[in-house]
């Protein structure tokens, strides 16, 4: 196994996202992939991987822990000392604690959401394939095949992003049936329906013309 390269990775997705619609040129597209994998990549490393939430979640706790520790010796302090600290003329301070406290709780209840063996890396990258392809590919996101192009640039993305050092390229089966099914939740229109709602609506037109037409004929004839 070989590290991936930045290299490798902009042309394999570039590969895949064609053919490409006509308003977009090659150097435009890998400039764009290029953008995303770096981006992609920084997040990955420090907010998606599982070693990158679990850190969250231990150091979120250790925080807590510390800033329960903390407010208990302020407000035992000698009177002195909490003189000399400027307590009761600093109300900020304790109420800066509670929001940094609050915040390390919800870092910590979010945890709860993660079941199992689930991996937040390969439902982003599936749902950055999904927007490359949509954005630059004259065919829509499909998962109906391994070698799908939605399933190879999903796989090249978190290749180069999540397991740079491995060199395969993962299949994202379940992250990109996951990604197509919330995506149309979301009333997201793939470009097949829009042209055939497009074309519709143009025969509708069409019919409608020809309709006024027929009536206009026969409304000269009673002339």
């Amino acid at each position: 196994m070989h590290a991936v390269e930045v290299g490798e990775a902009i042309d394999a997705i570039v590969t895949d996202l064609k053919p490409w619609q006509q308003q977009w040129c090659e150097a435009d597209i890998r400039k764009d992939v290029a953008k995303t994998l770096e981006s992609l990549r920084f997040d990955t490393e420090h907010f998606l991987r599982r070693d990158a939430k679990a850190k969250t979640r231990s150091d979120a706790r250790a925080i807590n822990k510390t800033i329960i520790k903390l407010k208990r010796q302020l407000w035992q302090a000698s009177p002195e000392l909490q003189a000399r600290l400027a307590l009761p003329l600093r109300p900020k301070l304790f109420g800066e604690l509670f929001e940094v406290e609050a915040e390390c709780g919800r870092a910590v209840e979010a945890s709860k959401n993660e079941t199992g063996r689930r991996d937040t890396a390969k439902e982003f990258c599936a749902r950055i394939a999904y927007v490359l392809i949509a954005k630059y590919s004259k065919n829509d996101p499909t998962s109906g095949s391994k070698n799908s192009p939605f399933r190879g640039v999903a796989g090249s993305l978190y290749s180069y992003c999540a397991q740079p050092n491995e060199g395969n390229i993962p299949d994202l089966e379940r992250a990109c049936e996951a990604a197509l099914h919330s995506f149309r939740d979301a009333g997201i229109k793939s470009k097949k329906e829009i042209a055939k709602e497009a074309k519709a609506t143009l025969q509708k037109e069409k019919t409608d013309r020809a309709y006024r037409r027929r009536i206009a004929q026969a409304l000269d004839k009673t002339d």
